[in-house]
C-alpha cells in the first residue's frame, strides 16, 4: 500500500498502482493467505483490504478484523506513533499530523489530548467521510486512507482514490439512469 509521503510523494505518478491493480493484488494476497494459512501470515496495511476480505465472506471475519487486521486507517483512532526525533503522530505516514513531542509532553497527556481533539473526534466518526467512501456499505470497516485522500483531493474527508470499489448505492443509481 503506497501512501504519498516522504520519498514516495514526488514519485507517486510513477509508483502508485492503479485502483484496479490494488484490487487485483489484494485479491491475490487473500487467495494466497487462504491457501497457505498455516505457513504464512501477511499484514496488508490498506484500509480497503478489509472490504476485500469481507466480500470473500470468511467465517472468522470479525475475529480477523478486530484481532489481526493491521491495515485500519489510524488517524483519529486508537493509535499514536513516536518518530525517530520524538514526535508523536496520529498517522504514522503523515508528517502533518504531529501532535506533540516526547521532550515537551508525556505520552499520557498527548494521548488524552488526542482523544479530545475536535479534528480527531470528527475523524473517528466515519459519517463525516464524503464522496463514494461516505456512502459505501463497507465504510465502517474501511473508510479509506485519509492521508491519501488529502494528498489527491486536498480534503482529509474525501474518498480514497486508490479504491476501485463502487458502492452498492452508486451502482443502483447508475442502473436506474
Amino acid at each position: 500500500n503506497l501512501v504519498p509521503v516522504g520519498r514516495a510523494d514526488p514519485n507517486m505518478p510513477n509508483l502508485a498502482p492503479s485502483p484496479d491493480e490494488y484490487e487485483w493484488a489484494f485479491n491475490n494476497i487473500y487467495d494466497l493467505q487462504v491457501k497457505y494459512a498455516d505457513q504464512v501470515h501477511v499484514n496488508v496495511y490498506a484500509p480497503f483490504y478489509a472490504r476485500i476480505v469481507r466480500q470473500r465472506n470468511p467465517a472468522d471475519f470479525w475475529d480477523w478484523f478486530t484481532q489481526r487486521f493491521l491495515g485500519k486507517c489510524t488517524i483519529g483512532g486508537n493509535y499514536i506513533s513516536v518518530t525517530e526525533n520524538g514526535d508523536y503522530r496520529s498517522c504514522g505516514f503523515h508528517e502533518g499530523y504531529r501532535v506533540g513531542n516526547v521532550k515537551s509532553k508525556g505520552l499520557r497527556e498527548t494521548w488524552d489530548e488526542l482523544q479530545r481533539s475536535e479534528l480527531h473526534l470528527k475523524l473517528r466518526d466515519k459519517s463525516n467521510i464524503k464522496g463514494k467512501c461516505g456512502v459505501c456499505e463497507y465504510r465502517e470497516i474501511c473508510g479509506g486512507c485519509r492521508t491519501r485522500a488529502e494528498y489527491y483531493t486536498g480534503d482529509l474527508f474525501q474518498s480514497d482514490p486508490a479504491c476501485a470499489y463502487v458502492p452498492k448505492v452508486l451502482r443502483e443509481a447508475q442502473s436506474r439512469q
